[in-house]
Order: C-alpha cells, then structure tokens, then sequence
C-alpha cells in the first residue's frame, strides 16, 4: 500500500505533504468558488502529472525514514493532561 497508515497517521507526512503542494498549485476549478479560467483543467494536469512523482518519492522517504522517526516514545501528537482541582 503506497500511502500505509501509522501510529496516528505520522508515517506518510511527507508524501501528504506533496499531495497538498499538489492541491496548493492547482486547486480543483469545478469548486463553485473558483473561477475556471480557460486553461484551468489543463493547468491542473500538468500539475498533477508533474507532481505524483514526488508523492511517490515522498512514500518512500517515509517508508525509509519510519524506522527512525516509530521509535517508542517519541511521537508528533500533544497530549493534555489534567488534574482535577478541588
């Protein structure tokens, strides 16, 4: 599976990284608050196009770095904790 999931979704970081580079560059132009220039489809294949490699590359680095970055203890998620007072 390209996009695996990990303890809390931190394993694909950087391949949703470029799938949001991806989305930054060339927003969907059927969205109803968009104006679709002439060029807007073509404009946002080539983008597409251009760019799933690096969604690719990105699934790979994380698979490679996940031994690293999966080691107990360390996480990217805050915890709350409280004590009730009283």
């Amino acid at each position: 599976m390209l996009l695996g999931g990990g303890v809390g979704g931190e394993a694909e970081a950087l391949a949703f990284a470029a799938l949001i580079l991806i989305q930054r560059l060339a927003p969907d132009p059927s969205r109803p608050w968009r104006r679709a220039g002439a060029l807007a489809g073509v404009w946002r294949l080539v983008v597409v196009v251009v760019g799933l490699p690096l969604v690719g590359l990105g699934a790979l680095a994380d698979r490679a770095l996940r031994p690293l970055l999966a080691r107990p203890g360390w996480s990217n998620t805050y915890r709350v904790l409280a004590r009730r007072v009283g």
